[in-house]
């Protein structure tokens, strides 16, 4: 997983939700900065989950934390720690895609974690998503859900679902697509059972 070392000019960008760019942005529910600078100690048993739990009950929008279980090397051992750190971070899960068959090749289902925007001033330069499938040996842990006043923007694409923006009401959700139009876009209203989908 890239690190911030790696892009020294650049600067982490943090999501704003008055952004009026084009690219389709993902706004937090809570201060996500620096979620990849956070300590990683081991999971408690409770909130050790397996890839494909993840994929069958976790809501898009939630923020994932992901390990391999082992400690964080110090950091004058620089391979040590760019291998850990590709193992272990944390992101917003913003896609879901169901396994598929093609041929005699069958790609297992899988997920994709939003980890961050790399940029300069409002420009974001490099985009962080990193996507595991749920058969994957890593281990996570759902650190944050959706609030329920929070209304996700997905669109659907066959099976494969995309979270493109979570908003904090209906008003900033629509205004946002009326900004950023999607063809398959609805606003889905974050609630304790099944979400609500309302047209576009």
């Amino acid at each position: 997983m890239p690190t911030m070392k790696r892009f020294t000019s650049l600067t982490r960008l943090t999501p704003n939700s008055g952004s009026t760019s084009s690219t389709p942005e993902v706004i937090a529910a809570a201060n996500t900065e620096g979620l990849a600078a956070v300590l990683f100690p081991p999971f408690k048993q409770e909130h050790n989950m397996s890839a494909q739990h993840i994929f069958d009950d976790t809501p898009l929008g939630s923020i994932i934390r992901y390990s391999d279980g082992t400690l964080k090397p110090p950091t004058r051992f620089t391979k040590k720690l760019e291998h850990w750190e590709r193992n272990n971070g944390s992101g917003r899960l913003i896609r879901t895609s169901p396994g598929r068959t093609v041929g005699n090749y069958h790609c297992p289902a899988s997920f994709t974690l939003h980890e961050g925007d790399y940029g300069g001033g409002s420009i974001v330069l490099i985009v962080l998503q990193r996507s595991f499938n749920v058969d994957t040996r890593l281990r996570f842990a759902v650190i944050e859900s959706p609030a329920l006043s929070y209304v996700r923007v997905p669109e659907q694409y066959g099976t494969v679902t995309d979270l493109l923006h979570l908003a904090g009401s209906h008003e900033a959700a629509a205004r946002w697509l009326k900004q950023h139009p999607h063809s398959n876009a609805v606003l889905e209203e974050v609630m304790t059972d099944k979400p609500s989908l309302q047209a576009a």
